[in-house]
């Protein structure tokens, strides 16, 4: 995942962003929304307290995956652990 300048600089302006990234991140971290995926991800390490194997077993992913998007989340957010991202969750207004 990058931001959007640097994808910019990497593929230029002209280049129709969505065929070679698959997400993309607002430059400014209090612009971040999280992504479907991070979502997926995010919800239930806080909120089921479930385990990043467990993460990755139930969608189907590796668990370097869920590992970054846990930390994209974490970025997102402003968090530097887990009760910090649930609390920053519980605070956000849902999609």
């Amino acid at each position: 995942m990058v931001t959007r300048s640097i994808a910019e600089r990497l593929l230029g302006k002209a280049v129709e962003l969505g065929s070679y990234v698959t997400e993309i991140l607002p430059d400014k971290p209090e612009d971040r929304e999280l992504t479907e995926s991070v979502r997926k991800t995010v919800d239930p390490y806080c909120f089921c307290g479930m385990s990043v194997k467990e993460i990755a077993d139930a969608l189907q992913i590796s668990v370097n995956t869920v590992n970054s998007r846990l930390k994209v989340a974490y970025q997102a957010m402003e968090a530097g652990s887990r009760q910090e991202a649930f609390q920053r969750l519980v605070e956000r207004p849902r999609e």
